[in-house]
């Protein structure tokens, strides 16, 4: 019978070369599940959103409201703060001045007079709603909300991910797991 003792260390009681290599070795040890994003997928929902899919590499992140935009930005307004509270104001704000300039009468009612049109204010609303491109402009800035709130969960992922991937990150889950290493930094 043969019996070889080999010496084993603690991530910090290792050279710095030996640390380097378990560094690299293990430098996707934290983003090889789905943990490091869930609680930003929760934090979405939370808002009423959905995270589809997200790409870090590619900048892209696309989310859907889980039931319509009032219901994410009514979320929002209770439970928020910063910059997504700005995101849906100026939301918001957008909608408000789209209907307002849509449904101006001042400036349809030389229009609607040479179509010898006559129309009450009920069916004036009514009919800017539907006859002009009120809905394509609305349309138009719904997915620009959408597209910010993909880049705002976009900004949240990415400094996830580089968290995660830092040295600093991967050393606490090091520790925290008490991984060895024989001398040269491979885990034994």
């Amino acid at each position: 019978m043969k019996t070889i003792e080999i010496k084993l260390y603690q991530f910090n009681e290792l050279s710095e070369k030996a640390q380097e290599r378990a560094l690299e070795d293990f430098r996707y040890i934290n983003v090889d599940n789905d943990w490091w994003f869930d609680y930003i997928m929760e934090d979405a929902k939370e808002f009423c959103l959905s995270i589809e899919e997200f790409d870090i590499y590619r900048r892209d992140c696309e989310v859907a409201f889980l039931y319509n935009a009032d219901e994410t930005i009514k979320a929002i307004k209770e439970n928020a703060g910063g910059e997504l509270l700005l995101i849906a104001n100026e939301y918001e704000q957008q909608v408000k001045e789209l209907f307002k300039a849509y449904s101006d009468y001042e400036k349809y009612q030389e229009w609607l007079r040479e179509r010898d049109y006559t129309l009450d204010d009920l069916e004036f609303e009514d009919w800017v709603l539907e006859e002009t491109e009120y809905e394509e402009d609305k349309e138009n800035i719904y997915i620009e909300f959408l597209k910010e709130l993909g880049e705002y969960y976009l900004s949240m992922l990415q400094s996830s991910y580089d968290y995660h991937m830092s040295d600093e990150a991967i050393i606490d889950t090091i520790e925290a797991n008490e991984y060895e290493f024989t001398e040269n930094g491979k885990r034994y």
